[in-house]
């Protein structure tokens, strides 16, 4: 991943977090970024339509969240990340998890 990342984590698609650079409260944004995405993509997100990718802005950085089959990937940043490199890593990342696990 690129090195503008500074916090990641997994999640699997029954909301237990996998990995995480998180020091603490892992569960709770695990909690939050279920909640964007029953709003943003329906509720229950639909692994089927993967892969899904989105990025908030806000003005301290971004949080980027790429919704695999199986499993949902967040990275935050600072404001400095280029998008496109972040989403691309992203995809590359979650697959290749996802590919590890069959």
């Amino acid at each position: 991943m690129s090195t503008d990342v500074k916090r990641a984590l997994i999640v699997s698609d029954e909301g237990e977090v996998l990995s995480t650079t998180f020091k603490r409260q892992s569960e709770e944004a695990a909690a939050v970024v279920q909640q964007i995405l029953d709003r943003v993509v329906g509720q229950g997100a639909d692994h089927d339509q993967a892969p899904y990718q989105m990025e908030l802005t806000g003005a301290g950085g971004s949080v980027f969240i790429t919704l695999g089959e199986r499993h949902v990937l967040v990275a935050v940043t600072g404001r400095s990340a280029l998008p496109a490199l972040i989403l691309y890593d992203m995809h590359t990342v979650i697959s290749e998890f996802e590919a590890g696990e069959s």
